[in-house]
């Protein structure tokens, strides 16, 4: 597991490790996660990672823009771990 401060270093990242899946806030500096899900569905070799969207925007708008984007699956703050290991367990 690795963590990252921000879309951008987590790009990088994700261009230098190998990873099963992505769990991201929507709300980063530098480059948000919704701009992180849009260059990972358009890099060859990390589009097909599954990509799980965090975030307190709950309004439809959001998960639409999130799942349009690319995202596999969106998580509207707070949430429970048996939530999250449901979404991710349906992933795999």
């Amino acid at each position: 597991m690795e963590e990252a401060e921000d879309g951008q270093l987590a790009l990088n990242k994700l261009h230098q490790e190998t990873f099963n899946f992505i769990l991201s806030d929507w709300n980063m500096p530098n480059m948000s996660g919704i701009d992180l899900v849009k260059a990972i569905r358009q890099d060859p070799a990390l589009k097909t990672i599954p990509f799980v969207m965090l975030t307190a925007q709950a309004e439809q708008k959001h998960v639409m823009e999130a799942m349009q984007a690319g995202a596999t699956t969106y998580m509207i703050k707070p949430f429970m771990a048996e939530t999250l290991k449901e979404k991710i367990d349906k992933i795999f």
